[in-house]
This record gives C-alpha cells, sequence and structure tokens, in this order.
C-alpha cells in the first residue's frame, strides 16, 4: 500500500479527502510516496517499507523495486 506525501513547505489542500491527496503531474522533484504494508490478521499492525522520492511514479515502474518491496512486505507478514 502507498501513501502520497506532500514534503515541507508544500502542503496539500486542507479541504482534500485523503484519497484524493496526490502529487501533481509534471512535479516530480515533489513527487513522495509512503510504502507500507498493514498485517494481514491484525489490521492495526503496520511496518513501513520506504519512501520513494524524488519522482515516486517512476520508481514504482521499475519491477526490481516492486519485486524488492513485495519481498519485504510478504515477510512481515509471513511473520504476523
Amino acid at each position: 500500500m502507498h501513501i502520497h506525501l506532500c514534503l515541507p513547505p508544500d502542503t496539500f489542500p486542507a479541504n482534500l479527502p485523503q484519497p484524493d491527496r496526490k502529487c501533481r503531474k509534471g512535479a516530480p522533484h515533489k513527487d513522495a510516496a509512503l510504502i507500507y504494508v498493514r498485517g494481514e490478521l491484525e489490521e492495526d499492525k503496520y511496518c513501513i517499507l520506504g519512501v520513494l522520492y524524488p519522482d515516486a511514479h517512476a520508481k514504482a515502474r521499475v519491477d526490481k523495486t516492486m519485486r524488492y518491496l513485495a519481498r519485504l512486505a510478504k515477510e512481515f507478514r509471513d511473520e504476523n
């Protein structure tokens, strides 16, 4: 799973719902995302896997990166 980040001093509009808070296209230097996994049985347990920055969308298209994050997520879920 991921959540988009807005790095200071920038901010997302306060009235924008969380699912709609995304990085604008055309600004890869501001494109950041926190990557995490939620526990399979314990839904209130999370593990932060990493932060993709800058150009998070481009980094997320790198198969090697995503396979690595998927492996970390699987290991977390297998242990919990």
